[in-house]
């Protein structure tokens, strides 16, 4: 099986990435979705920008800013693996995003009270969305094992916001046309709200993001902002180099 990724992943550095970003999403999201190919996942990491449609991410920093007291930012400031970038969209709207792909072990006490899971993985990526017209209501996520299916969790996870608003995020193991081989790796992700799919991102080659069209922007904005953080992340294997 671990051959079989390894010719995929060869493959699309051979053939346009488009084709290798097609994950497998529900008949109802194709219908009624701007499916968006991304540009800017591969290559340097230096000065990264991530674009989709009218969607644009400042340069993508390896840090946290300076100045922020979330519970995020002050629980885990040691961790070794952190992002930051403002989320763009063609609707104006911005919003400042903060995550972690990897901490100590010695976090995962103070990770168990985070939203109210329990949780036993340090391969755990967790996050903050403040958006710029509402920064009072920050969204906090987070998407367990998000990287190899080993359980029913893998790549399940979860965003919310302080008014109570839920998205339920999981882990997409196939891509389309692909033979139904037992699943071994994430290839995107799926977003869905009160029992309806409302987005989806692929973490494959290049990577494509596809965004229900009757959404409000606002939503639009967090899943824009979800679907760079999940593209720009490091897996285990990479930080663990």
């Amino acid at each position: 099986m671990k051959t079989i990724s390894v010719l995929f992943l060869w493959l699309a550095l051979l053939l346009p990435g488009d084709i290798f970003s097609q994950i497998v999403i529900s008949d109802d999201l194709k219908a009624n979705c701007t499916a968006m190919p991304a540009k800017g996942r591969q290559g340097f990491q230096f000065g990264q920008v991530i674009r989709f449609g009218g969607y644009v991410t400042s340069k993508v920093i390896r840090s946290w800013p300076d100045g922020f007291t979330i519970d995020l930012v002050v629980s885990f400031d040691k961790a070794k693996e952190k992002l930051s970038f403002k989320q763009y969209t063609p609707d104006s709207l911005e919003c400042s995003v903060l995550a972690i792909g990897r901490f100590n072990s010695t976090d995962i006490g103070v990770f168990n009270n985070f939203m109210g899971y329990s949780l036993q993985f340090e391969n755990t990526f967790i996050g903050t969305i403040i958006p710029e017209k509402d920064n009072e209501n920050p969204w906090e996520f987070m998407v367990v094992n998000p990287d190899v299916v080993l359980d029913a969790n893998a790549g399940s996870g979860m965003a919310k916001d302080k008014k109570g608003n839920e998205i339920v995020i999981r882990g997409i193991t196939r891509m389309a046309g692909e033979p139904s081989w037992v699943p071994t790796e994430v290839y995107g992700y799926g977003f869905s709200q009160g029992g309806r799919d409302i987005g989806a991102v692929s973490i494959a080659g290049n990577g494509k993001v596809y965004l229900r069209n009757d959404l409000p922007p606002e939503t639009r904005l967090i899943l824009a902002a979800l679907s760079s953080a999940l593209m720009v992340r490091r897996n285990m294997s990479e930080v663990n180099q």
